[in-house]
Order: structure tokens, then sequence, then C-alpha cells
């Protein structure tokens, strides 16, 4: 057993969605209970906190699969003083008595979701993803099919307008031809003028160039700060982009020397563990500069622990 999904489901729709990856693969299911335990009770806890006016009471089904099915004698530990009823993940297809259902789990669950949710029990979601690889959906209308013959009737008709053209251009031309000669003299006239204006805007242009030389200097260093600016930004965006789901980011402040990232956590490992992401991504030198703990009682009568983090990163 390597990895653990836990999933609650409200009205049908998944609202919280948990993956961990186990610390060995080795470990039984036995042994990764404590693990496993901690994880569903953190869940519960997250959900319940985050919807006050509708918690998990005890009539909420907890059903189980994967090497959990195999174990019902862990089930028991599972939920704890939670009082849930655990049970299978029932299975709305029929299949052989020697079939082992567990196994394709996944599978299974591709199939159900073409069923007629609306004569199906309570518990199968109501989001229908498509999960399938490009290869295997259906293909659509291939756009071109259309564009070419389109485009190949436009490009007909397009060189029949241009002979058209061709042959008004080539009538125009001829009756031009008589005023050439005196558009020639112009010419003659105008080149002498030309010479004038040429000489007159070598010296403006002798003018010009020390200050094009200047913009392109500002130019550079404009590029630069934009540049700098788009870097920024994107450092800020993936450092937010890290956040894991159990941490709260609440402010992000950049400066000439780093950032400053300031949040909380349900536990001082949390903490740690985001910043441990960011050194992990590469990009990032971490310095935690606090973690200071803090706790107050709900309406229900529990304790909230908080811990909130100010992280300095370069």
């Amino acid at each position: 057993m390597d990895n653990l999904d836990i999933v609650i489901m409200a009205e049908r729709v998944p609202q919280v969605i948990r993956s961990l990856a186990l610390q060995s693969e080795n470990k039984t299911v036995s042994e990764n209970m404590p693990t496993i335990i901690e994880e569903f009770s953190r869940t519960v806890a997250f959900y319940n906190s985050s919807h006050q006016q509708d918690p998990l009471n005890s009539d909420v089904p907890v059903f189980v699969s994967g090497d959990l099915a195999n174990e019902p004698d862990n089930w028991k530990s599972l939920v704890g003083n939670l009082n849930y009823k655990v049970s299978l993940l029932p299975i709305a297809l029929e299949y052989p008595e020697n079939f082992p259902p567990i196994e394709f789990i996944v599978n299974i669950g591709l199939a159900s979701k073409q069923l007629g949710l609306e004569k199906q029990p309570g518990n199968y979601s109501l989001v229908n993803l498509n999960a399938l690889p490009k290869s295997s959906l259906s293909k659509s209308l291939n756009p071109y099919w259309i564009i070419v013959p389109v485009v190949t009737v436009a490009g007909v008709a397009g060189i029949v307008l241009m002979w058209n053209v061709w042959q008004n251009t080539k009538n125009t031309t001829a009756s031009l031809q008589s005023q050439l000669k005196a558009t020639q003299n112009q010419i003659t006239i105008n080149t002498k003028n030309l010479d004038q204006l040429t000489t007159q805007n070598q010296a403006i242009q002798a003018k010009i160039q020390p200050l094009k030389d200047a913009a392109n200097v500002l130019n550079t260093k404009l590029n630069t700060i934009k540049t700098a600016r788009s870097l920024t930004v994107h450092n800020v965006q993936q450092t937010m982009a890290l956040v894991p789901q159990t941490v709260t980011l609440d402010t992000v402040t950049y400066s000439d020397t780093g950032a400053t990232l300031t949040g909380s956590a349900a536990t001082q490992a949390d903490v740690l563990n985001y910043a441990q992401i960011l050194r992990d991504s590469g990009n990032f030198s971490v310095v935690v500069t606090s973690i200071t703990y803090s706790s107050i009682v709900n309406d229900a009568g529990a304790v909230i622990d908080t811990y909130s983090f100010s992280f300095q990163i370069k």
C-alpha cells in the first residue's frame, strides 16, 4: 500500500479530496493505519471547520476500497470515536461471483458514471469527468475538410478576378503612355530639387543621430526593467502555486532583496512542509523567520490550533 486517497462528497459532488503518498511501500495496511487514521481525522476536521452549519455527523456512511477493503478488522480503528458506519464501496454494476471488483475499482468507476444517476441510490457523483486519453476519444469533424474546398473555390475566383484586373490594367497602361513624356520632364526638374533637399537632409541627420543613440540607451534600460518585473511576477505566482491544501497563504511582499511570505496552517509540520516544497522547487532559498502558535475554541467547544508563519525567500 503506497498511497492514500480520502474523498468527502456532499450532494453527490466531491467537496474535499486528500491524496497522500505513504512513507513506505513495504508496510502492511495495519502498519500504515496510524497514518491513515490521522489523515482521516484531519480531513473530517477540515471539512467540518469549513461547514460549521452542516458538519459530518454519525449518520454519514464511510466507504472503503483498495487494500483497506480487505482489512475489515481495521475499519473500527479508522473512524475511532467518530462512530461512522464503515462498509465496502457499493458497486452499481453486476459482476460474476469470482470477479475481484476491488482490483478494478477505477475501471468500474469510469463505467458507472455513464449510468442514469436519477435511478441509482444516492452515493454516486454528479461529476462526469472524461479521463480517457486523447487517442481514445471520439474524433470530431476536421475543420480542414470544410476549409480546403472553400479555399479552393475562393482561389479560383481570385484567379479569375486577377485576370480581369490585368486586362483592365493593360488597357489603362496604353492610355497612360501619352502622359509618360510630360511626367519624365517633370522628373528631371524634381531631380534637381531633390539634390538640394538631400544636402539639407544630411545636415539634419547629423543632428538626429545623437538623439537616436540616446533613445536606444533608454530603450535598453526599459527592456531590462520590464524583464526584471516579469521575473518577479513569475516568482510570486510560483510561490502561490506551490501552496499545499493544508496551508493558507495570506500575503506576499516583494522587494529588491527577495520576498516575504506570511500565512497559517493547522500544524507546525504543514508549515515546515511548505518551506521544504519551496526549497525542493530549486528556484528559491527559504529562511523560516518565525512560527507563532495560537488557538481558539469554536462554538462546538473544539480547540482549533493555528500556526502563523513568516518566510524570507530569494
